[in-house]
């Protein structure tokens, strides 16, 4: 999701499994008439967070591993109890489960 921005069009042709970009164009609305979860709050404030939790109280942080933070950022929100458990769920599958 996000606000019409010219640099985000791009992302309509990743082609990632359940990805879906919607776009609100603040210009007109800032949540999309039709459909009330459309909208570009949440990311905005998960960009807020993400900057307060990595970018200002990692001091040092590199520019490198930059993605790599985007995704312990994701893996925190996305299973926030039960994170080793979830961990090894996932190794399970990679390695055992055919």
């Amino acid at each position: 999701m996000t606000d019409g921005l010219r640099s985000y069009g791009g992302l309509d042709n990743w082609v990632v499994k359940n990805f879906k970009h919607d776009v609100v164009l603040h210009k007109y609305y800032f949540v999309d008439p039709e459909n009330s979860w459309i909208h570009t709050n949440t990311i905005e404030s998960t960009w807020q967070n993400f900057k307060h939790e990595y970018i200002k109280n990692k001091y040092g942080t590199k520019e490198e591993l930059f993605t790599s933070y985007i995704d312990e950022f994701i893996w925190k929100g996305q299973f926030k109890e039960n994170r080793m458990y979830e961990f090894w769920k996932i190794i399970y599958r990679l390695y055992f489960k055919s």
